[in-house]
């Protein structure tokens, strides 16, 4: 992680946690966004933008989709569920797809 955040000309070097189940990691953050294939029809357009300090949690669906308990947590946890487009996109593409239309629709904003 050092030497990607230096490459990057980070200024902070990304924490790795351990591994935990999604719905003790959905209850710790203050936001959550999933990008989810097919079912989800809302865009990063379309929610409030990521405001300065907010913690947020960026969940990339799995190949194959999510189970339809993954879905029922989503929901009862009013998260952002979101799409990517109509492409089915591999899971290391779809990170950086996500990420890339965050940083773009978000930066400087808040």
């Amino acid at each position: 992680m050092y030497q990607a955040s230096k490459q990057c000309e980070r200024a902070d070097i990304p924490a790795c946690f351990e591994p935990e189940t999604l719905e003790n990691l959905v209850e710790k953050f203050d936001r959550v966004v999933v990008f989810c294939e097919r079912i989800a029809s809302k865009t990063l357009h379309d929610i409030a933008p990521v405001k300065k300090g907010e913690d947020v949690l960026v969940i990339i669906g799995p190949e194959g989709g999510f189970s339809d308990r993954e879905f029922k947590l989503f929901e009862d946890k009013k998260c952002d569920m979101l799409t990517l487009g109509n492409l089915i996109l591999k899971a290391e593409t779809a990170v950086t797809v996500a990420l890339g239309n965050i940083i773009y629709e978000f930066n400087g904003k808040n």
